[in-house]
């Protein structure tokens, strides 16, 4: 079974609003929450995808570029840079 990456759109957003295991959320945010962040921060430059097996969503990952060492997004919205 191939493993591959597909960008999330607007047409496949509800598709892969995944759900964390139960027992799993303390650890872990929702799909939709990281897509949510990502939006509110697009200085970061977010980079998600679905993670896909057989062509089916499984998982989800995001990374953000440009984002200076020891500093969060968060912190970089709020200052203004």
């Amino acid at each position: 079974m191939a493993v591959t990456l597909g960008e999330i759109t607007d047409r496949n957003r509800e598709a892969v609003a995944l759900r964390v295991a139960p027992g799993q959320e303390r650890f872990v945010g929702s799909v939709r929450s990281a897509l949510a962040e990502a939006a509110g921060y697009p200085h970061a430059k977010p980079w998600y995808r679905a993670v896909c097996a057989g062509g089916e969503p499984v998982g989800f990952v995001m990374v953000s570029w440009d984002v200076e060492p020891g500093r969060s997004a968060r912190a970089a919205n709020r200052s203004g840079s």
